[in-house]
């Protein structure tokens, strides 16, 4: 897990639209879905074509609360 290269961080951060708010923070990647997550326009193409060299994980809220919780 290395920090986005300046490609990287303008192909996801051009991934946003009116449903899909994706910004980077260093090598973390912020996607605020504006909608229900089965209603999303990102899929695993997306994200394999902007982050090709780059292995990704996500976790919703609900993970992070859990995750906090146990620290």
């Amino acid at each position: 897990l290395t920090k986005l290269t300046t490609k990287e961080k303008t192909a996801v951060e051009a991934m946003s639209n009116d449903r899909d708010k994706v910004l980077v923070c260093g090598r973390d990647v912020q996607w605020l879905i504006r909608s229900k997550s089965t209603e999303t326009t990102l899929g695993p193409k997306q994200w394999r074509d902007a982050l090709s060299d780059n292995p990704t994980t996500a976790r919703n809220l609900t993970m992070l609360t859990k995750l906090v919780g146990r620290l």
